[in-house]
């Protein structure tokens, strides 16, 4: 950041159109890396169960994966943009301006680097990990550890419900957990209404290409908008 530090609002803002381009690419390589990391972890069991083929599980990420981004993807971008790092302290004039747009750079390319590096070493790891670690960090360097948006305060009049980094943190601790007990719930149900009636054999055939097709979609869709949404609720 010291070369910003230097820089005065005369610069030319041509200046940093390299910023906009090479974020773009590093967009790409970060959108491969989660094609080969998270995507394949939607789809790995409906692969290795041969429910379907690589081709049709490539073809079916494409539409939904694409899906998800533009249809619920708005909310969760929005969480990420500025429900992280505090803007307030990025106002203070044309420097502050500079160094967010370099500060949101290293985000993306730490990002790319690390779903590269992982997919490469074979390691399933989380998109949404890398980004909130990376905007935390990102605001940390530039401006400090006040202005990482922990959690959002609240008047009197509403309901606190953790938000910001510490609403994060507590769904991935309890994301597994409700994994855990709807995977139970659903498993009971297959076994109940499939696994434990006379014609057994006959439902499996018709009953797990759908769900083996069903999941994995609904997984691909989440994979776009993964990041929590912060919600506040008011009390009339």
């Amino acid at each position: 950041f010291t070369a910003v530090a230097n820089m005065t609002q005369s610069d030319d803002l041509g200046a940093f159109l390299w910023i906009v381009v090479l974020g773009g690419f590093t967009a790409f390589v970060a959108a491969f890396g989660i094609g080969a990391n998270d995507v394949a972890n939607a789809y790995a069991t409906s692969v290795g169960s041969k429910a379907l083929t690589i081709k049709q599980a490539c073809v079916l990420a494409v539409i939904f994966e694409f899906a998800g981004s533009v249809l619920a993807g708005s909310a969760v971008a929005d969480t990420i943009r500025k429900g992280i790092a505090d803007y307030g302290c990025y106002q203070g004039g044309y420097m502050d301006s500079a160094i967010l747009m370099y500060g949101n750079l290293c985000v993306v390319a730490s990002v790319a680097l690390w779903l590269g590096l992982a997919s490469f070493l074979e390691m399933p790891v989380s998109t949404t990990h890398s980004c909130v670690g990376g905007m935390i960090g990102m605001t940390i360097v530039a401006k400090g550890k006040d202005c990482v948006v922990w959690t959002k305060k609240t008047t009197a009049e509403e309901l606190y419900i953790p938000s910001g980094v510490v609403g994060i943190v507590l769904s991935w601790i309890f994301s597994p957990v409700l994994s855990g007990i709807f995977a139970v719930l659903l498993f009971l149900f297959v076994r109940t209404l499939v696994l434990r009636t006379k014609n057994a054999f006959s439902r499996a055939i018709l009953f797990y290409p759908v769900l083996m097709c069903a999941l994995p979609v609904r997984c691909t869709l989440a994979e776009s908008d993964s990041v929590p949404i912060e919600c506040t609720l008011r009390i009339k």
